[in-house]
């Protein structure tokens, strides 16, 4: 039963399948965006500013993933934030959704890597790259719907 919840949770955080054969042609971020050091070929982006409430897109991408079944993903840790509610994050690959609450800055290191079947029906995650990356979320805007 526990080999099941592994499972299902897994594939709840890592639901966007990439084929092996899709080119995978890496390129550079937006101007107005940061992007940490890229390692084996990723990358990773936010905007360089947001507004609290707003959804942000953090952007990512990767080589072609490797033969078999791997599903591409990302990991988001905020390293620094200001107190109060944390972001809430919707994980996905190559676009994870991101709003804040609290206005401030915020760094995180994003994982960048995929998910693939590991050794007793278990699931390997297999890291290809860490980028640190930094926004400054400003106030929401006024008369802006307060953030839920």
């Amino acid at each position: 039963m526990r080999y099941v919840t592994l499972f299902l949770c897994l594939f709840l955080l890592f639901p966007w399948p990439v084929k092996a054969a899709n080119g995978g042609g890496a390129s550079a971020p937006a101007a107005g965006q940061a992007s940490g050091g890229m390692r084996q070929g990723t990358q990773a982006s936010l905007p360089a500013e947001a507004r609290c409430g707003e959804t942000v897109q953090l952007t990512a991408d990767q080589p072609p993933l490797p033969g078999g079944t791997a599903y591409a993903g990302v990991q988001v840790s905020w390293t620094q934030r200001p107190e109060g509610r944390e972001p809430d994050v919707l994980p996905g690959f190559p676009v994870s959704d991101i709003r804040f609450h609290v206005p401030g800055r915020y760094v995180c290191t994003v994982s960048v890597g995929y998910v693939s079947k590991g050794t007793c029906a278990g699931a390997a995650w297999h890291e290809r790259g860490t980028h640190t990356l930094e926004i400054q979320v400003l106030p929401a805007a006024p008369g802006a719907a307060p953030s839920r």
